[in-house]
């Protein structure tokens, strides 16, 4: 069949390891199952046995309990993976009979009181059961989120478990957590005291009201972000991954140079010194608006200081891996930053002069008025120069990977970017006002292989 001068491909066409792989991909959601594809002819059949069946794994979307058996029946061997979404109050299902899944998504199920009969789960998701209450028989899951599951509030027979989320449960005693590997507590506003878990590998306390983290220093990741009432850090300089952003509180990093991602976004009000932050391997001082010398972060392998206004002098930032000086007006001479491999320009005013980072690989000049030669920027492997309104020349611009001159009215010959492998226009029907929905977004991709 023909249309439009093309041929039109049919699945039949498709070799065996694309189809079975299209197989692998169909969405549940549409009401397929395996069983029901199984049925569409012998080589589906054939495919799902010998290409599916190795990968031991199953998606299931099903309202029918007689299908989850057939199929554990016909391969015993398979990992299920069971997504219901249930009106019931014992999920709307019989699962007493069912054997053990790998994983078990019931979110929303908001008449689900009883999950005494669920069978043996090692991954279960009761997200937003808002009339679950009793979850002491959960004791032998390995991962359970419980976020939203407001009306849990005894969580002690959970100790066993290995990750555990209660994000917006009001839960208050957490003493009997410390032996997780993970757990979640975003905005548990009853949760006062978290020293018994200092043991754990992983703890997100965002939006909480916990002040007291002394005892939390031998955590692998911690995340404290919007806690506002945690003043102390010094405790923490032993943490691999921290994230302390919007604490306000905090005044003293000193502590924290031996941290190796340590996120400090708009807590830095007043302070000017970071010089103990130096060893930081990660470092994110975004909007620090009194912040002013940064050369003392010269060893920091990737740096933030997006929204930094009064950072003017960062030539001693060349050797940086990663660079982020987006909205900061005060930068203009960045002739040092050639040996950055990432580098973020994004509305730097200021900035005019490019033609020294012709050795950065990816460079975003996006919002930047000030740039009209790009000519030195041939040798990068991606370059944004959308909004960049003052540009016109781009014929040395052939040799990218990637370009984006989305918003660039100026620009009007591409000829010499016919090799590039992805190319983003803004197009705009002529004599149209500069409205979103007379734009068109265009991505070319195509050139070099």
């Amino acid at each position: 069949m023909e249309e439009g001068g093309r041929k039109r491909g049919r699945l039949s066409d498709l070799p065996n390891e694309m189809l079975a792989r299209l197989l692998l991909e169909v969405s549940p959601k549409r009401g397929y199952t395996f069983l029901a594809l199984r049925a569409v002819c012998r080589r589906w059949r054939d495919l799902i046995d010998d290409y599916v069946m190795p990968r031991r794994l199953l998606r299931l979307l099903t309202h029918e309990v007689c299908d989850l058996e057939a199929i554990q029946a016909r391969w015993p061997s398979w990992r299920l993976h069971f997504r219901h979404n249930c009106s019931g109050e014992n999920g709307g299902l019989e699962l007493s009979r069912v054997k053990p899944l790998c994983s078990l998504d019931m979110n929303s199920c908001f008449k689900l009181r009883d999950v005494s009969t669920l069978p043996r789960v090692y991954h279960l998701s009761l997200r937003a059961c808002i009339e679950l209450r009793d979850v002491g028989c959960l004791g032998e899951v390995h991962w359970l989120d419980l976020s939203n599951s407001v009306r849990v509030t005894d969580v002690q027979a959970l100790g066993g478990l290995h990750s555990l989320r209660l994000d917006f449960c009001w839960v208050r005693d957490v003493s009997a957590l410390g032996g997780l590997h993970s757990l979640s507590l975003r905005h548990c506003l009853e949760v006062r005291d978290v020293s018994a878990l200092g043991g754990l590998h992983s703890l997100l306390l965002d939006l909480t009201w916990v002040s007291d983290v002394s005892a939390l220093g031998g955590l692998h990741s911690l995340s404290l972000v919007y806690c506002q009432e945690v003043a102390d850090v010094s405790a923490l300089g032993e943490v691999h991954t921290l994230n302390l952003s919007h604490c306000k509180r905090v005044r003293d990093f000193s502590a924290l140079g031996g941290v190796h991602t340590l996120d400090l976004s708009y807590c830095g009000f007043g302070v000017t010194d970071v010089s103990a932050l130096a060893g930081v391997h990660t470092l994110s001082l975004r909007c620090w608006n009194d912040l002013q010398n940064v050369a003392v972060l010269s060893e920091v392998h990737s740096l933030d200081l997006q929204g930094c206004h009064k950072v003017e002098d960062v030539s001693a930032l060349g050797g940086v891996h990663s660079l982020d000086l987006a909205y900061c007006s005060g930068v203009r001479d960045v002739s040092a930053l050639g040996g950055v491999h990432s580098l973020r320009l994004r509305h730097c005013q200021g900035v005019q002069d490019v033609s020294a980072l012709g050795g950065v690989h990816s460079l975003n000049l996006r919002h930047c008025p000030g740039v009209r030669d790009v000519a030195a920027l041939g040798g990068l492997h991606s370059l944004s120069l959308r909004h960049c309104s003052n540009v016109r020349d781009v014929s040395a611009l052939g040799g990218l990977h990637s370009l984006d001159l989305r918003c660039c009215p100026n620009v009007r010959d591409l000829s010499s970017l016919s090799r590039l492998h992805t190319l983003k226009l803004h197009l705009r029907a002529p004599g149209t006002r500069r409205r979103k929905k007379n734009a068109t977004s265009f991505c070319h991709c195509g050139g070099r292989r």
